[in-house]
């Protein structure tokens, strides 16, 4: 079983059977409140304008803020409130009891379950892989007493079990795009950097970094004038010509961005020269300062900026290293 299958399990099973019912009435609400946003900005645009009612525009806009609003209230659930209802009960003296079991029930966290699944653009292959697998996860909870009365084999699962069933399914698609693995790097004796491995540890969610997840560079280079097409060189070009964009019909010339490009590459010789030297703050710096200027005259695909970046990623992963092995 993969390392994101198993993330998939323990989200489930952290929770307990309740909480994940409760996650799964809260998706079906967030869901009909999507569906009725539209019809309700199709039925505000389409109503005759009376006298003092306001604008289809600002009706509509209304009701976003009370989305947007009623979608913050949710996300917070089970924090200030919570917290001062414990002070409350602290003040006067009541033992923690039943009421808060009630109140961690009421806490659930639904900020893995707004991250992205793509479920739309998924192939029917990899529909049917990650449903069986959630069947086997499902599978594993009825065998180790997760649910208080679970199905028998030969039968259908109940409602409870297939709706924890479609959290593991929602589980595995969400995963696959948002988890970050984390690790430790184990530096070799001799050197810092000569030798070092990663050796990963697990994943994690980071809801706010999982945003900054689904960028790439393009393969593609497009000319920046608006309405051009890509910009395809079929043969090779004499060394000062200028190259004329056939969309816009304009002359480019890239002399200015070239130098800057050439003192680029000679800042990630000089950035990979100090993690050489084992002078780990002076290379970040280099290589931070170097990617700075070549993204504001240049894109990607770059072979020296992806060298660049996996030796920044490096410096960083040792930056934050606070073992050292002992010299031979």
């Amino acid at each position: 079983m993969s390392v994101l299958s198993m993330a998939a399990l323990r989200m489930v099973t952290q929770e307990g059977p309740r909480k994940c019912l409760k996650i799964y009435e809260e998706l079906k609400k967030n869901v009909a409140e999507k569906a009725a946003a539209p019809l309700a900005a199709t039925s505000t645009s389409t109503a005759p304008d009376t006298r003092g009612a306001k604008s289809p525009a600002s009706s509509s806009r209304s009701a976003k803020r009370r989305i947007r609003r009623r979608k913050l209230k949710e996300s917070r659930r089970g924090g200030e409130e919570i917290i001062g209802m414990r002070r409350e009960r602290s003040t006067k003296g009541e033992e923690p009891g039943e009421g808060d079991d009630d109140d961690d029930e009421e806490s659930v966290d639904m900020a893995p379950y707004m991250l992205v699944t793509h479920a739309d653009g998924r192939t029917s292959k990899d529909f049917l892989e990650r449903s069986l697998m959630a069947a086997f996860l499902l599978k594993c909870l009825q065998r180790v007493g997760f649910f208080a009365c679970p199905t028998p084999d030969d039968e259908v699962p109940g409602a409870e079990e297939i709706i924890v069933a479609a959290l593991l399914l929602r589980n595995l698609q969400l995963l696959q795009f948002n988890a970050h693995e984390f690790f430790e790097t184990r530096a070799s004796p001799g050197h810092r950097f000569r030798g070092s491995r990663p050796v990963y540890l697990g994943v994690a969610i980071y809801p706010t970094v999982a945003r900054f997840n689904h960028d790439c560079y393009p393969a593609v280079t497009r000319c920046p004038t608006a309405g051009c097409g890509g910009l395809h060189s079929r043969a090779q070009q004499r060394p000062g010509k200028l190259i004329k964009c056939s969309g816009c019909q304009k002359k480019i010339c890239l002399e200015d961005q070239l130098a800057c490009l050439r003192e680029c590459e000679a800042l990630y010789d000089r950035g990979l020269a100090s993690m050489e030297e084992e002078r780990v703050d002076e290379a970040i710096g280099t290589l931070c300062d170097a990617l700075k200027r070549f993204h504001q005259v240049a894109c990607p695909p770059h072979r020296g900026t992806h060298l660049a970046e996996i030796a920044l990623s490096s410096c960083l992963a040792d930056y934050g290293n606070t073992w050292r092995p002992a010299a031979l």
